[in-house]
């Protein structure tokens, strides 16, 4: 079976149902026959970039002679009701019945392993955010110094402008407005500045889909959740 991006891509327009293709790159192995086109997997991340963009799963012992380079890690996933850690010594067990020489470590739930994929937009963002928090504290503080020296300056004029009758509200609009002119002007470039800058944002963000899956994931091999390039299936 190969999933749907493969078949996308050497059978365009047509289904790859019953295609056949070479059983190994020197020939010695019979050709595969095409079952069933599944959906794409992402392997890797969950916006789909990896070393690895399409897959197929064959019998385990077939693909231990077709490609056996993929096949030297293999990976475990089981849903279950409950806590997932609570399960990893039952799975251990049942893994050292089949084979008692097969080590099993690894161990991750489905949540650890899209924090692990996602960790260093996470970072990226962090870094963004606390860089941000700075920035607007600088430019508080740029304010208030740019207020303060400005009425400073103005002190005569405030002081002529109450001495011939004008009113303290009036003063505080004349103060208020000019500032409010200044943090306009502030707000046009922050917002031109950040419309240039969202495809470069959107690159950092990553969301799942549907939150609410949250299979427990158990490695039997040191790449269990990240090595699936062309996943075999036993």
């Amino acid at each position: 079976m190969i999933d749907e991006v493969m078949a996308r891509r050497y059978f365009p327009g047509q289904s790859a149902v019953g295609k056949r293709f070479a059983g190994s790159p020197d020939g010695k192995q019979p050709p595969v026959e095409i079952i069933g086109v599944t959906a794409h997997a992402q392997n890797y991340s969950l916006d789909g970039k990896g070393p690895a963009d399409m897959g197929f799963y064959m019998q385990y012992s077939l693909a231990a002679r077709m490609v056996p380079q993929y096949v030297r890690n293999i990976s475990l996933s089981a849903r279950v009701a409950g806590d997932p850690h609570l399960f990893a010594a039952p799975l251990r067990k049942l893994v050292s019945q089949i084979d008692p020489q097969q080590p099993v470590y690894l161990v991750q739930t489905g949540e650890e392993i899209v924090a692990g994929s996602i960790s260093d937009r996470r970072l990226n963002l962090i870094l963004l955010g606390i860089f941000a928090a700075v920035a607007l504290l600088l430019a508080t503080v740029g304010i208030y110094g740019v207020m303060s020296y400005s009425v400073e300056q103005r002190t005569k004029e405030i002081g002529i402008r109450m001495a011939l009758g004008a009113e303290a509200g009036s003063v505080l609009r004349l103060i208020v407005g000019h500032g409010a002119r200044l943090a306009a002007l502030g707000i046009a470039a922050g917002v031109a500045g950040a419309l240039a800058l969202s495809r470069v944002m959107a690159t950092l963000l990553c969301a799942a889909r549907d939150g609410r899956h949250r299979p427990a994931q158990r490695g039997v091999s040191r790449r269990a959740a990240r090595d699936a390039r062309r996943r075999p299936r036993p």
